[in-house]
């Protein structure tokens, strides 16, 4: 019975990602965002746009921006992903990742409350940075893991 709901919750998180591939505005990263869950963006007052996708409940949220330009080093310092966590504290070392044609940070996060959990990846083809933050309430953080390990899975970055 346990290997029954096992598949049965491998296969919900793979039809919640049979949505279509979201690509940012000029092309050059996109993810597979789950089926169902809310588009938005937002522009900050510095002119930075950031996309995320909200679970249907609003307690969850994926989030993706990028930088462009920046003169990276050939080994990505770990201060590109703190930087976005500034308030959180890491709950596991930083990992290299790597996806097609793009090299990697990865870590997870919570906040001081121990509230919220975050995977955070910062991942860069040239001199294009690329934020993909995935939050959830700290409770409920498991039950989303399958659901943003597909979606980090799927970041794609270049044409």
């Amino acid at each position: 019975m346990k290997i029954f709901f096992l598949a049965l919750s491998i296969l919900t998180a793979s039809v919640a990602m049979c949505a279509d591939r979201w690509r940012s505005p000029d092309a050059f990263y996109s993810i597979v965002p789950p089926d169902q869950w809310r588009y938005s963006d937002f522009k900050s007052p510095y002119g930075d746009i950031s996309y995320a996708f909200s679970s249907p409940d609003g307690s969850s949220v994926i989030r993706i921006s990028a930088a462009y330009g920046l003169n990276l080093p050939e080994t990505l310092p770990d201060k590109l992903l703190e930087r976005a966590f500034p308030s959180e504290h890491g709950v596991a070392p930083i990992n290299i990742v790597k996806g097609h044609i793009w090299d990697g940070l990865r870590r997870e996060y919570i906040d001081s409350g121990s509230t919220k959990h975050w995977i955070g990846i910062v991942a860069r083809n040239g001199s294009t940075a690329i934020l993909l933050t995935m939050q959830a309430p700290e409770k409920d953080f498991e039950s989303y893991r399958s659901t943003f390990e597909a979606v980090a899975s799927s970041l794609e970055l270049g044409k």
